[in-house]
């Protein structure tokens, strides 16, 4: 978790991707169309829930959050 100067709570959320299966001869590299990622963040009496859809998959979270003052 970081504190900043804003006003709303920021959620980044990356996961591993697949391991790099090299260039090929002409050098371009696989790009994945599947693989997003299910993140849910609900709110209820001042305490946020973040959940994601994903149970073996490790995801890794940055969550910001307002600087009290």
């Amino acid at each position: 978790m970081i504190a900043y100067e804003g006003k709303d709570i920021v959620i980044d959320a990356q996961s591993e991707g697949r391991k790099d299966r090299g260039d090929n001869q002409n050098g371009m590299k696989r790009i994945s169309t599947s693989g997003g990622l299910d993140v849910t963040a609900r709110q209820k009496n001042n305490v946020v829930d973040v959940t994601t859809g994903y149970a073996n998959k490790k995801v890794t979270l940055t969550i910001k959050v307002p600087q009290g003052n």
